[in-house]
Parts: C-alpha cells; sequence; structure tokens
C-alpha cells in the first residue's frame, strides 16, 4: 500500500552545504588544491608571481602572522593601502580566521581615517609606507589604538615604520603556513566578513557589512 501522506520536501541538507561551504572563504581553499599550479597572483610592478597553491601558503602565513599580533575571530583588519598583493593576502587572511577585512580610501584625510578607526575598532591597522603622515596623524587622533599597526612598504624604499609598528613583510616572513589557525567552527555565509566605508560625500564614510557571498 503506497504512503498516503503528501511528500514534503527537507530543504535542510541543501541549506546547511550552501550555507556553510559556499562561503567566499571556502571556495578559496577548493582552488588552492583544484588549481594548485595554475597563475592566481601577478604584481606587475614587481614582478611576483603567485599560483593558487602559493598564494593559498602566503595566506595561511599571514592568518597566522594576524593571529600573533593578537587578531582574532570577529575583530577587524584595516587596511589603507594601494593596489597591490597586500591587497588581497590581508583581505583573504581575515577571512580564514574569522576576522573582518576593512579596506578603506588612500585618498582619505588623517581626520577621516581617524574617524573610521574609532568607528571600527580595528585590532590591526595596515597603512601603505606612502602614507605614513596620513596614518602617524590618524593614530595621534584617533581614540583607538589598534593591537597591530603594520607597515607596507614593497619596494623596501619608504620611511622606516612609525613607532611601535612593524614591517609587513617581517610579519610575513616570521610566520609559518603550518601555525595558521583552522577556520572558525560554525562559520556562514551570512557572517561578515567585509567592512567598506562609504565616501562620506553628506557627513562622515559610514561602514557598510558585507557577508560571505561576496
Amino acid at each position: 500500500m503506497s504512503d498516503p501522506r503528501p511528500y514534503a520536501y527537507d530543504a535542510g541538507p541543501f541549506r546547511d552545504v550552501f550555507e556553510h561551504h559556499f562561503t567566499y572563504r571556502a571556495g578559496f581553499d577548493r582552488n588552492t588544491h583544484r588549481y594548485a599550479s595554475r597563475p592566481a597572483l601577478h604584481d606587475p610592478a614587481s614582478g611576483r608571481r603567485w599560483t593558487y597553491a602559493e598564494l593559498g601558503r602566503d595566506v595561511k602565513r599571514l592568518a597566522a602572522g594576524l593571529v600573533s599580533a593578537g587578531v582574532t575571530a570577529g575583530d577587524v583588519v584595516t587596511f589603507q593601502l594601494f593596489n597591490g598583493p597586500e591587497f588581497a593576502l590581508l583581505w583573504l587572511a581575515a577571512q580564514s580566521i574569522g576576522a573582518i577585512g576593512s579596506p578603506i580610501n588612500f585618498r582619505l584625510s588623517p581626520g577621516e581615517t581617524a574617524y573610521i578607526l574609532n568607528d571600527s575598532r580595528p585590532a590591526a591597522f595596515v597603512y601603505d609606507a606612502a602614507l605614513t603622515t596620513v596614518a602617524r596623524d590618524a593614530l595621534a587622533m584617533a581614540g583607538h589604538a589598534p593591537k597591530a599597526v603594520l607597515a607596507v612598504d614593497a619596494q623596501g624604499d619608504g620611511p622606516d615604520p612609525l613607532p611601535g609598528a612593524e614591517r609587513f613583510a617581517d610579519l610575513l616572513a616570521g610566520a609559518s603556513a603550518e601555525a595558521a589557525p583552522a577556520a572558525p567552527a560554525g562559520t556562514t555565509v551570512y557572517d561578515e566578513t567585509t567592512r567598506l566605508y562609504t565616501s562620506g560625500t553628506t557627513g562622515m564614510p559610514k561602514g557598510v557589512s558585507l557577508n560571505g557571498l561576496v
């Protein structure tokens, strides 16, 4: 005898896989294996190149370095950089430890940068060496003091890092991919992974949260 009860579709298994395994971070992790030897990133300014496997290792190294500097899941990592590989590395490394990557415009004034530092209260602030004056003044004006301040000097000819700051390259070189933490349990596509700031045309910049489907 057939079951008289109407068929009821259970979306639970599909929802569980989609919500937990289709984040941007999970997709990138899969690509480091699926396309391990294929080109992933090229920096024309320096000539540096990464395969997906190499990029994955550097992301893990940076993630380990950020954790050693005091960044934990849910923290914000603010970076004020020009276009370069460090931008991509930071965005991916922040997601890999459950932190929130927050790139901000390199054209912002010290006052606007200080406002964002106070608004997001990042655990780490990363600035380009060419913006040392802006970073110095912003940190002096801000009431919030990040746990870690890193200076990116891609060419190696910029000014010394600000007092208390560390060179981005030194943090990356001193970290091990094997020390990278595992992805936080329970991460979903709905978690905030990125925080962008508006231009502040009619006022101060405002944070806009984006989730793991970005």
